[in-house]
């Protein structure tokens, strides 16, 4: 998947909600938070909100010096969107 393929999701978002909004910031976390021995989040939680998705994004938002609250807000998509576009410029 190409960065250009990205799609960030608009809505707010939180644990226990299901849809493409959330396959999509799953897509965003695994592309931004690769790591080694990372578990795929759209494999282990596909289009679900769960556990680890939070978990992810929890890290995310503590990675990037966001508040940690492990819930997808404004800010976090802001932050999101500044991350990606720093790395198309690379």
């Amino acid at each position: 998947m190409h960065k250009e393929d990205i799609i960030i999701p608009d809505a707010p978002l939180r644990s226990g909600q299901m849809g493409y909004a959330v396959l999509n910031l799953q897509i965003v976390l695994d592309h931004i938070l690769k790591a080694k021995g990372r578990k795929n989040l759209v494999k282990l939680e596909p289009a679900h909100f769960g556990p680890h998705t939070e978990k992810e994004l929890r890290r995310f938002q503590d990675k990037y010096q966001l508040f940690v609250n492990g819930q997808y807000t404004p800010l976090t998509r802001l932050r999101i969107k500044e991350v990606l576009n720093a790395d198309r410029n690379l």
